[in-house]
């Protein structure tokens, strides 16, 4: 019996460490949209929370804010309002 829930105690574990969430568990307001790797240790990422990109460095020491975008919803509308602007 005790076996069975140190299996248990593990599976669970490794299912919340590779990103399961449990029913009903808010999900998280940060997401990394896209991330490349610029040196070694070094990355740039873009991360968006809140509605809106922000674009980092990521460095073992640091982690510096370089641009701050709009969100996707913003772009969008900014793209659908230039487009009709020229066409007008």
């Amino acid at each position: 019996m005790v076996v069975l829930l140190l299996i248990a105690m593990v599976a669970g574990a490794w299912y919340l460490k590779r990103g399961g969430r449990l029913k009903g568990a808010p999900a998280s307001e940060l997401k990394v949209v896209s991330a490349v790797a610029v040196g070694a240790r070094e990355r740039i990422a873009i991360v968006e929370v809140g509605g809106k990109r922000l674009v980092v460095g990521i460095t073992p020491n640091q982690i510096s804010l370089l641009s701050e975008t709009p969100g996707p919803a913003a772009f969008s509308a900014s793209l659908k309002q230039a487009q009709e602007t020229r066409n007008a």
